[in-house]
């Protein structure tokens, strides 16, 4: 199970997970949607919604996270499997999930939030900027690597992270 230190958990998120998993014993990464507060958690900025289905999650994977990292739980023996996390920084689970779905691994999301992250705007500073991009022209080669994606995805993602990294 993954969490960082600075957020927070709802009280039943692991119930929740445990019990789908042990109804579902081919999953092998279940996370769930989060709500992003500002910097002292007192004000909700947004929530980040993915899809809930495994097929979904592997459509969804191509152009953007299909699972939020901090409320995953996974099979640590498919994450090993798949060669674990790499040095793609700020895109290392991406990465790691992309893997997993080349190794057929099953992924699902519940639909709520389960975890409050702490967000705000010291998050977005470190997204952006030269040293970003080649940071997602890595990322992107990556995909391509894996034939997550092909070319023109590739130039298309490119294309809007970069204009997402240079106007944050």
């Amino acid at each position: 199970a993954r969490m960082d230190a600075d957020d927070i958990s709802v009280l039943n998120r692991f119930e929740e997970k445990i019990k789908y998993l042990e109804n579902n014993k081919s999953v092998d990464v279940i996370g769930s949607f989060i709500d992003e507060y500002d910097e002292l958690m007192q004000s909700k900025i947004s929530a980040r919604i993915v899809p809930e289905y495994d097929i979904d999650i592997k459509r969804y994977i191509k152009f953007r996270n299909p699972i939020n990292h901090v409320t995953v739980i996974y099979k640590k023996s498919k994450v090993l499997e798949a060669g674990s996390y790499e040095d793609f920084p700020y895109f290392e689970d991406y990465y790691l999930w992309a893997k997993m779905m080349k190794n057929n691994c099953e992924f699902y999301n519940i639909q709520k939030s389960l975890v409050n992250v702490r967000s705000g705007f010291s998050m977005y500073e470190r997204r952006g900027g030269k040293k970003y991009i080649t940071y997602i022209r890595k990322f992107e080669q990556g995909l391509l690597k894996l034939e997550i994606i092909n070319k023109v995805e590739y130039y298309k993602n490119l294309s809007k992270r970069i204009i997402i990294a240079l106007f944050p």
